[in-house]
């Protein structure tokens, strides 16, 4: 079969069989593996960004504009019992970048969102919160 992007002749085993390919009817995926691999990455990558400049492009809590650093927040952490129905990054940016603002998500630098996920709050938010948070943290 040849690849409709890279147009190299390739074996069948490299492209994706469909879901209906496998129950009967159907055809197999006219890009090989690779190219759909780059694609998808290539995609994740442009949703998010759209997604993160929707968001505002900087952690909430400190400001961190780059954006290597920058993650999507579930405020109160994620669904519990999620598993198998946990959604993907891809679908998460693209629900994010198309249906608007999410109550529940918001832009933190990783620093933050670990610090929030491991400790449950944030050196900066300590800081900027003065002596009672302080005493708080130091308490625990």
């Amino acid at each position: 079969m040849i690849c409709w992007t890279c147009r190299k002749d390739r074996p069948r085993s490299d492209f994706y069989a469909s879901v209906l390919l496998r129950a009967g009817r159907g055809r197999r995926s006219i890009y090989c593996k690779s190219c759909q691999a780059r694609f998808s990455k290539a995609g994740r990558e442009f949703y998010r960004r759209k997604a993160l400049e929707k968001y505002g492009g900087k952690c909430q809590c400190c400001g961190e504009q780059t954006e290597e650093f920058l993650t999507f927040d579930h405020i109160g952490g994620r669904r519990s019992g999620a598993g198998k129905n946990a959604e993907t990054s891809l679908a998460l940016y693209y629900r994010l970048y198309y249906e608007g603002n999410d109550p529940n998500i918001r832009i933190l630098c990783y620093n933050c969102n670990c610090s929030l996920g491991s400790r449950g709050y944030c050196p900066h938010q300590a800081e900027l919160l003065g002596p009672a948070i302080a005493a708080k943290v130091q308490q625990k």
